[in-house]
């Protein structure tokens, strides 16, 4: 029960960040001042966000939830 609100909180979070670097994107493109430096931006932002969700998805995996929520229910 636990593992999956967990799981499920989880992936909620993914999506609002994924959904913010939409917006982000959007909006940098689009109210743009200097087009070299929004696609500069751009690339920049994407490149730390798949970063980031590489490094978040790496960490997640090495945890060990059945124990997590085992000691949880005791």
């Amino acid at each position: 029960m636990f593992s999956t609100f967990a799981l499920i909180l989880y992936l909620f979070l993914l999506a609002v960040f994924v959904g913010g670097i939409i917006v982000v994107i959007y909006h940098l493109l689009t109210f743009r001042l200097n087009r070299t430096l929004a696609w500069f931006m751009v690339t920049f932002l994407l490149l730390g966000a798949v970063l980031l969700l590489g490094i978040n998805l790496f960490y997640f995996s090495q945890v060990d939830w059945g124990e997590v929520f085992q000691e949880l229910v005791i």
